[in-house]
């Protein structure tokens, strides 16, 4: 800032601003320790970059959605990957219905119930399988798992989930039941 400008450095800084020197009173102490600042600010922002990407990458080779959810605020963030169930969520949307309208009218209600149950209970953990309708507007299988935040007193701060696109394996699930079924009526016309 200029030369005893200390009113608008402390706007630039509620704008924004890291840090900021007065002319009047940089010094070569107050110099090195800005620039150092500035260098740790960089490598944690790189490291952040990397550690989302690596992320990214893990969820989508994963096919996997991340959620959070907040009890004051509903769910507050959705990360998604690039196939399966992620699609279906926009990235950091805050709305209480993202979830709930999205899951199939048949399953909504045992799904809160349970899920309900979990926060309300002193569970630490929760995990279903549901209908999810992706963004083309079809129903997929969906293997939703999260872990559930307490404080000290047991009230839940956070839910963390991860929902998993099963619609493959279910679909092969119900193929080798028929299959097995052809199989046993088989068996009994030889029998007969």
């Amino acid at each position: 800032s200029g030369a005893g400008d200390e009113e608008l450095a402390v706007e630039a800084v509620q704008g924004g601003a890291q840090d900021y020197l007065v002319k009047d009173y940089v010094n070569h102490h107050l110099l090195t320790r800005s620039l150092r600042y500035a260098i740790e600010r960089k490598r944690s922002d790189e490291a952040l970059r990397e550690s989302e990407e690596r992320l990214g990458l893990a969820m989508t080779a994963a096919s996997e959605a991340i959620w959070e959810y907040r009890p004051s605020r509903g769910f507050v963030r959705w990360i998604k990957s690039n196939s399966g169930v992620p699609e279906a969520q926009p990235q950091s949307v805050s709305s209480p219905d993202l979830w709930d309208n999205r899951i199939h009218a048949e399953d909504r209600e045992r799904i809160h119930l349970g899920f309900s149950a979990a926060l309300e209970g002193q569970a630490l953990s929760w995990s279903d399988e549901y209908r999810f309708r992706g963004a083309n507007g079809e129903f997929t299988h969906i293997n939703d798992r999260a872990e559930i935040v307490r404080d000290s007193s047991g009230k839940v701060t956070r839910v963390v989930g991860a929902m998993l696109d099963v619609t493959s394996l279910k679909h092969t699930e119900a193929a080798l039941q028929e299959s097995n079924r052809k199989l046993h009526q088989l068996s009994r016309d030889l029998l007969h």
